[in-house]
């Protein structure tokens, strides 16, 4: 639940011009989005508690397979899609064909509550905010960026814990059968939507990420085979798509903005 009286956006015009201190007269648009945070309830800065907390987490490692209730999956070829600049990674994804033409489809979601146990200051702090929020200026992150970038992201080249669903997807999009449970993970290929996009078009070459990882073409696609299928069942039974365009700032000082794109 987001706090009270949040809308979804932030509108600066409900601001007024904040000036920077050093009397040039440009427009902090940093401090506009760190009260417009504070205005519709959520806390920008990352309280001491946390950070005291967050120094002591610091010194663990996720675990590797000691409970046999967690499921040694390193060796499947799991992947990342995402915003090429993210390092928030916090999904994974990998598919296999079956008899008879279904695909086990196992999507893996990062583990936070192996490092950040409920009711820690770190917990408290997140469930205050319940998201990270970007403003185009500054991203406030729900985690210190120390663990959603790090320690709890599913990085490429790393052995992470993820809570898993496997789901089994027929010919026609149908889900047969699902199940969830915990894993060891390693993501063998941090992908970025535009180019794995322009590739699947035949717009642009295989991302080096795929070329280098033996099997990973025909993983991805794989993947966007299962895609297919769902998405078309989603619009058989009447799916609604609404198409969204994000603009990148481009600033040429942190206060001036240049242009969009």
């Amino acid at each position: 639940m987001f706090p009270a009286g949040f809308s979804g956006a932030f509108d600066v015009n409900n601001y007024p011009m904040t000036r920077k201190s050093s009397g040039s007269g440009s427009i902090d648009l940093a401090a506009i989005a760190h009260q417009a945070m504070i205005d519709n309830g959520f806390v920008p800065d990352i309280p001491r508690s946390v950070m005291d907390e967050l120094r002591s987490l610091q010194k663990k490692s996720q675990p590797v397979v000691a409970d046999s209730s967690i499921r040694d999956l390193r060796s499947l070829l799991w992947s990342s899609i995402d915003d090429r600049k993210s390092r928030d990674l916090d999904q994974v994804e990998y598919a296999e064909e079956l008899a008879g033409g279904d695909v086990r489809v196992l999507v893996g979601i990062a583990d936070v509550d192996g490092i950040v146990k409920k009711g820690s200051a770190i917990d408290e702090h997140a469930a205050t905010n319940a998201t990270s929020v970007y403003t185009g200026v500054r991203m406030f992150p729900m985690l210190p960026e120390e663990l959603s970038t790090d320690k709890t992201s599913l990085i490429g080249g790393a052995d992470r814990t993820s809570v898993v669903t496997e789901m089994i997807v027929a010919t026609d999009g149908t889900v047969k059968s699902n199940n969830i449970f915990r894993a060891l993970l390693h993501n063998h290929a941090k992908l970025s939507y535009e180019a794995v996009g322009a590739w699947l078009d035949d717009r642009g070459p295989m991302p080096p990420e795929i070329a280098r990882v033996p099997g990973m073409d025909a993983q991805i696609r794989l993947q966007f085979e299962a895609a297919q299928r769902l998405r078309q069942l989603r619009r058989e039974h009447g799916a609604l798509e609404l198409e969204t365009i994000q603009a990148s700032p481009l600033w040429i000082t942190r206060a001036k903005l240049l242009t969009l794109r």
